[in-house]
């Protein structure tokens, strides 16, 4: 069983685990966790040049990989909603249908390297671009959340929301942001 690839600073196994949790109706057996892992790792492995546009980059995670886990994970319907919104915006603006990937890591061209990461991950790493996805109530904070997870859910909104030196993208589901959003939103608009 492949348990850990290192490429520069992702790593593989952060990224899949993840995958699992937020596709457990679907990963969460072995049987069906281990194929898609695998998939995983040869898709992004194939896919690491920065002089690919975002754009096109997206789209072969939308076919070769996501499309297939979204018809089973009914609980993941508002995110790829809202994935397949932000494909869109990069197909309507002429500008961001160009953006390179090395560009939109943060990483210019030439160095073939995309960093994927999670909150807990990116504490004391800053990147040019940075998008933040699932910032829906229920997922940042979590349901039923304790006022301490609320806190340590605040903590680390504001460790992804502080790692972008130029741009910051927030995606969350319209009906559910989470509240960390709305009160980023309330403040920037009074």
């Amino acid at each position: 069983m492949l348990r850990c690839v290192s490429l520069g600073s992702l790593h593989f196994t952060r990224i899949a685990n993840d995958a699992r949790v937020m596709f457990f109706e679907v990963l969460g057996q072995d049987e069906t966790f281990v194929p898609f892992q695998q998939n995983l790792f040869r898709i992004l492995w194939g896919i690491r040049n920065s002089k690919q546009t975002l754009l096109s980059w997206l789209a072969i995670l939308q076919d070769q990989l996501l499309e297939g886990l979204i018809q089973n994970a009914n609980s993941m319907a508002d995110e790829w909603d809202e994935f397949l919104e932000f494909i869109l915006r990069l197909e309507d603006d002429g500008r961001q249908a160009e953006l390179l990937l090395g560009q939109f890591a943060g990483q210019g061209l030439g160095n073939n390297a995309l960093h994927l990461s999670t909150l807990h991950s990116s504490k004391g790493r800053e990147f040019q671009n940075v998008v933040l996805f699932g910032l829906d109530e229920g997922a940042i904070p979590r349901k039923k959340a304790t006022e301490k997870e609320v806190i340590e859910s605040r903590r680390l909104f504001y460790v992804g929301f502080t790692r972008a030196e130029l741009e910051i993208h927030m995606v969350c589901s319209k009906d559910k942001p989470s509240r960390f959003v709305v009160e980023l939103y309330n403040r920037i608009n009074p």
